[in-house]
């Protein structure tokens, strides 16, 4: 893989590009990927949020770190995010590589531990741990509604991954952003001033085979 080391990289790509092939390229070994259909995301209000959702909490607001399908049995190894109408007055994107050196030692141990009810529909549930290893995590206080091995609550894991410091993402339509889905976290900034109202990035999640 040519990601760079830090999990994450910005890939710039001519103006009416398709930003699919450039990522691919940066991954290397396409054929070892399987790629969801494109989806388009825009800022949504609690009502308007689709249930188990982060705006479904937050609404507009600045969304905690999360791991994109954190519900699903297999997540997404990679997340490639782009926006066709960016300007840079759009919320932008925070990105936190996993580093467990920066959280209190006693969480990362209660977070290694721990299994979550996560709600994966209106009446399914899974039952999922947080930790895979030093290196690999999920987590997505949207859908991991319960500890039921532990003694955490959401909002503490919300806070505690929190503290890992954060690089900013500002849009342009010529940059996509390519996420190493399992070894960083990433979230949006607030989007609730009105600029944001056209504020839509395009997501395709790239799957293992």
């Amino acid at each position: 893989m040519s990601i760079k080391d830090d999990f994450w990289e910005c890939i710039n790509f001519p103006h009416g590009a398709n930003p699919i092939n450039y990522a691919l390229e940066k991954i290397g070994e396409p054929e070892a990927y399987r790629l969801a259909p494109v989806e388009s995301l825009m800022p949504r209000s609690q009502l308007e949020a689709r249930a188990n959702s982060l705006s479904r909490i937050h609404g507009r607001g600045r969304q905690p770190p999360h791991t994109d399908g954190a519900h699903q049995e297999r997540p997404p190894k990679f997340i490639l995010l782009w926006s066709e109408n960016a300007t840079t007055a759009h919320a932008t994107t925070h990105i936190r590589r996993l580093d467990i050196s920066l959280l209190t030692p006693g969480f990362w141990r209660k977070l290694s531990d721990s299994v979550w009810m996560v709600r994966a529909s209106a009446t399914r549930f899974h039952y999922r741990r947080v930790v895979e290893s030093d290196e690999l995590l999920r987590w997505d206080s949207g859908c991991f509604q319960k500890c039921i091995v532990g003694n955490l609550s959401a909002n503490e894991v919300d806070q505690e991954l929190e503290k890992i410091p954060a690089a900013e993402f500002s849009w342009s339509s010529t940059c996509a952003l390519l996420l190493d889905n399992r070894r960083v976290l990433h979230g949006r900034s607030d989007a609730t001033n009105e600029v944001n109202d056209n504020r839509i990035i395009k997501r395709v999640s790239i799957y293992e085979r």
